[in-house]
């Protein structure tokens, strides 16, 4: 097993490697301030910035509670339930899950 473990972690190296070089040459090339300072909805409509944030962030907001739930009940011994709860989407201790 560990010598089909290691195959496999050479061949994804192995295809990573040109695939980040492909995509760093044919890339298209962006200036420092455009990367860093400027914002675009790309035609979203959405017309306050601090709502763009919000919406844009609720998915990694339920990510983190999602799984400080899980593992503070995976600590306490009861991760089971959790789980399958969270995967119902019906628990995780907001209610967020």
């Amino acid at each position: 097993m560990p010598l089909v473990e290691a195959v496999f972690a050479n061949v994804h190296f192995v295809a990573l490697v040109p695939i980040i070089v492909v995509l760093c040459v044919l890339a298209r090339k962006n200036s420092i301030r455009d990367v860093f300072l400027t914002l675009s909805d790309n035609g979203a409509g959405w017309l306050l910035m601090g709502m763009k944030v919000m919406v844009g962030q609720v998915s990694a907001m339920f990510t983190v509670l999602c799984m400080y739930t899980l593992s503070t009940n995976m600590a306490m011994g009861n991760g089971y339930y959790t789980v399958t709860d969270c995967v119902k989407g019906s628990h995780a201790g907001v209610h967020m899950c």
